[in-house]
């Protein structure tokens, strides 16, 4: 969450020094002007896409080895849509922060 927060800074750091403008000026319409993601949301917003474009047959196969349709126990009219990803279990904290368990639950 700290080096969130510092990478959060240096961004806000990096828009006022290409755009110009003042320390305390807000940095929201800045980052909408330079169509720039906050940090955190960028990081959710890449997590997305890689499972997206692996989905596709786009991305790498070991990627593509981690991401698992859900398949239900019986016939449903869904059933063929692939919505779903079935979500791996951690018991551990830091195996929440995988991009297996990760995705599924974005």
């Amino acid at each position: 969450m700290r080096s969130l927060h510092r990478l959060q800074l240096l961004q806000n750091t990096s828009a006022r020094i290409i755009t110009g403008t003042k320390k305390f000026e807000h940095i929201t319409p800045i980052q909408q002007e330079l169509r720039w993601l906050p940090v955190s949301f960028r990081s959710i917003f890449k997590i997305l896409l890689i499972a997206f474009k692996t989905l596709r047959d786009e991305g790498p196969g070991y990627i593509r080895e981690m991401l698992l349709w859900y398949v239900p126990s019986r016939t449903l009219r869904s059933g063929t849509d692939k919505l779903l990803l079935v979500e791996s279990r951690s018991t551990l904290s830091w195996g929440d922060r995988s991009f297996a368990v990760a995705a599924p639950r974005l």
